[in-house]
């Protein structure tokens, strides 16, 4: 299963991706939370990469919902992408909403990676 992760992940981060050094976020999680933004150094469309980072992991991948909220964010249509399994899942437009340059999301997270991404940065 490794292998599928680590495909997963190398079709997503290539060479026009650049982590942003200032990202700010805040979310509601309870639970340790790891997150990193990257923008597409072209376009300036954003991923967010984050993952539970309290516990010890295992493989049942028990999800939380959480709201996130990314501040100067930058989105067109924003999808939920499973790097372990590789699906990719529209977030519903009631699932996220956008103020000024704040976008919050409420979305699954688990103690393995997943994204928020702009679309157009996944099928390339």
């Amino acid at each position: 299963m490794v292998i599928y992760f680590v495909q997963n992940v190398a079709s997503v981060f290539d060479n026009k991706l650049e982590r942003i050094k200032d990202f700010t976020y805040s979310t509601n999680s309870t639970e340790p939370i790891s997150v990193f933004g990257y923008r597409n150094k072209t376009n300036g469309l954003q991923m967010v990469n984050f993952w539970l980072s309290g516990g010890t992991s295992n493989n049942h991948f028990d999800t939380k919902t959480i709201e996130i909220t990314i501040e100067n964010g930058n989105f067109k249509k924003p999808v939920w992408i499973d790097l372990y399994s590789g699906r990719i899942y529209e977030i519903p437009k009631s699932n996220w909403s956008k103020s000024g340059t704040s976008y919050k999301f409420t979305v699954p997270v688990k103690d393995s990676p997943v994204l928020i991404a702009d679309w157009s940065l996944i099928m390339k």
